[in-house]
């Protein structure tokens, strides 16, 4: 998920006889794929043969696209003589699952305790686990106060590539809360 990409479909005749100028169009009604090239041209097809052309059907699949998902495709084929055969063409999306796993609050200028209180200059380091069946690439994650309780001075935090089932935690994010009531949200996002 949060990719294009593209898709190789190779097509057999199981018929008695060839099929001339075989050309391929795949559609998809799934709202969680773009058909970006949808055209393909297979040429002639012998009987008892498979084609696989030499370029590929182009798709488009929005980060938001959960893992797991299964998309349906079908690709319609068409021949010289008029003939038209239509294959369904089902498409599992994968996408990388990244969880906050744990935390620690570093405030050493401050009381020490582990917890951070008004006033201190607080590191956050956040552990993620990720849970998806795909390498989640080039992770980041953003800390943001929206209620004017703390003043967020680093933001930003990455680990990196993380592999299915690793844990790591990422470069600090650093704070001064005003407020033990402060709240914060952790958006955490991949080049997946």
């Amino acid at each position: 998920a949060g990719e294009i990409v593209d898709i190789h479909i190779p097509v057999r005749n199981n018929g008695g006889s060839g099929a001339v100028n075989v050309a391929g169009t795949l559609i998809s009604s799934d709202p969680y794929v773009t058909i970006v090239a949808p055209n393909l041209i297979y040429g002639n097809v012998s009987a008892g043969t498979s084609s696989n052309p030499g370029g590929a059907f182009r798709v488009s699949v929005p980060a938001t696209a959960p893992d797991q998902h299964e998309a349906l495709f079908q690709l319609c084929l068409t021949d010289a003589a008029g003939n038209s055969w239509v294959e369904k063409v089902p498409i599992l999306i994968h996408a990388p699952e990244l969880r906050h796993f744990a935390h620690v609050y570093a405030d050493a200028g401050g009381n020490n305790n582990g917890r951070p209180d008004p006033g201190e200059v607080v590191s956050y380091t956040v552990k993620l686990r990720h849970l998806g069946p795909t390498a989640g690439l080039s992770v980041t994650a953003r800390l943001r106060n929206y209620d004017g309780l703390a003043t967020v001075t680093d933001s930003t935090a990455s680990w990196g590539t993380l592999a299915p089932g690793a844990e790591a935690n990422g470069d600090a994010f650093v704070f001064v809360p005003s407020s033990t009531a402060a709240t914060f949200e952790l958006r955490v996002s991949n080049q997946h």
